[in-house]
């Protein structure tokens, strides 16, 4: 019995806490100054802070901001330089650019070749005496003389520079050979056979009936696929050949009949 009655004072402390602290008189301050009780304890509520607009606040830190004078130019954030691997390139200054010498144009390199082709046939005329075109006997003028493009002999051909040059009764081929130099091929009208000028591929073709001294294991007179191509630069070329009286020579001296397409 004891002690549920000490559990039931304990329940009910809390509820008599509360009638005690309800049944206390708060006295004012000043009445304590005379009472002698002491006085109740003064709480003071503090209003919050007015709100402030935020256009007024941002406006104010915008006029706390230095402006920027009229002639200054506006500080551009600075970017980190990254160093470059090329080498540097050298400085060529405008006068050394103007003094380059400017590329020759093609006729201007075609002049320099047509020089040069010049040159060397008459290396050959030097070497061999044969300025007017003698061969044996007197002198003799050529009847017609071109510069083939290529000569195809045999097996091989041949893109040397050379001159061929025609005759009454004999054709003259002068070239430098790889191996042999200065050379003077000679062919005889009359030892040729199967003679055709074809103007649309600007060939003169021909058999030689015998061997060759400079094409000997290039050119077999006993095939009769081998045979002597001379290609000329252009038409211009062929009717040149044509129209000269070494043409005719040829057609009536050629062992087999002459073909022209």
């Amino acid at each position: 019995m004891a002690v549920s009655d000490q559990y039931a004072h304990k329940r009910h402390t809390p509820t008599r806490a509360l009638k005690q602290a309800s049944s206390r008189r708060v006295v004012p301050r000043e009445a304590a100054r005379d009472t002698g009780e002491p006085a109740a304890p003064t709480q003071h509520a503090l209003a919050p802070p007015p709100a402030v607009p935020a256009a007024t606040v941002r406006g104010a830190v915008e006029a706390a901001r230095p402006e920027p004078s009229a002639g200054a130019p506006a500080r551009r954030r600075s970017r980190p330089e990254i160093a470059s691997l090329r080498a540097p390139k050298a400085f060529v200054p405008p006068s050394a650019a103007a003094g380059k010498p400017a590329r020759p144009s093609l006729s201007e390199q075609l002049a320099a070749i047509r020089d040069q082709g010049s040159a060397i046939l008459d290396d050959l005329q030097r070497t061999f005496n044969v300025t007017a075109g003698a061969v044996d006997g007197p002198l003799e003028a050529a009847l017609c003389t071109l510069r083939p493009r290529s000569v195809r002999v045999g097996s091989r051909t041949c893109d040397w520079p050379g001159v061929l040059r025609l005759y009454a009764d004999r054709a003259e081929y002068l070239f430098d050979h790889p191996r042999h130099g200065h050379v003077r091929m000679l062919m005889r009208y009359n030892d040729m056979s199967s003679l055709a000028l074809s103007r649309s591929s600007r060939q003169l073709r021909f058999r030689i009936e015998r061997s060759l001294e400079y094409f000997a294991s290039e050119y077999n007179h006993f095939d009769p696929a081998h045979r002597l191509d001379v290609t000329l630069n252009s038409v211009h070329d062929v009717d040149e050949l044509v129209a000269s009286a070494a043409w005719p020579s040829m057609q009536a001296l050629c062992a087999s009949r002459t073909a022209t397409t």
